[in-house]
């Protein structure tokens, strides 16, 4: 009975030896587990208090900045299609006129041509006038310009 008892006592004893070792590991398990878990949660606590404020704040501003290049845009396409209107129709006044001119010029050269023609005839007429009758039955040639 004592060798049953001794081995009984033994059993125990080895039972014991493992749980306060299995115990041991489970505690080193834990304690690594809770120092992860800190380092973890001071990283956490560092993005949600200084980081993730600041991309927010990076954030608003590209998002401002970006609707100021898209307002900007918008203003230099408008001048940009207004200036471009008044440029054709610009040079739609400025192909009008040239006509015009054109018009006028050759009405300029007419009427000049016309101009010199009765002031030929007008003077002829008067030194016809003062020669009296030996002109009568006459010709007159004008050379060509």
């Amino acid at each position: 009975q004592r060798a049953y008892f001794e081995e009984v006592v033994e059993r125990a004893v080895d039972k014991a030896s493992q749980a306060s070792a299995a115990a041991s590991s489970a505690q080193d398990a834990v304690e690594k587990a809770t120092a992860s878990l800190k380092s973890l949660q001071a990283q956490y606590d560092t993005l949600t208090s200084e980081i993730i404020p600041g991309l927010e704040r990076d954030k608003a501003r590209a998002e401002k900045r970006a609707e100021k290049f898209e307002t900007m845009t918008r203003k230099m396409e408008k001048e940009w299609r207004e200036e471009k209107t008044m440029n054709e129709n610009l040079i739609e006044r400025v192909e009008l006129l040239k006509s015009e001119v054109q018009s006028l010029k050759l009405a300029n050269a007419d009427l000049t041509e016309q101009n010199r023609d009765l002031t030929f005839f007008i003077s002829g007429s008067a030194r016809l006038q003062n020669q009296g009758d030996d002109v009568v039955q006459g010709t007159v040639s004008v050379p060509e310009p």
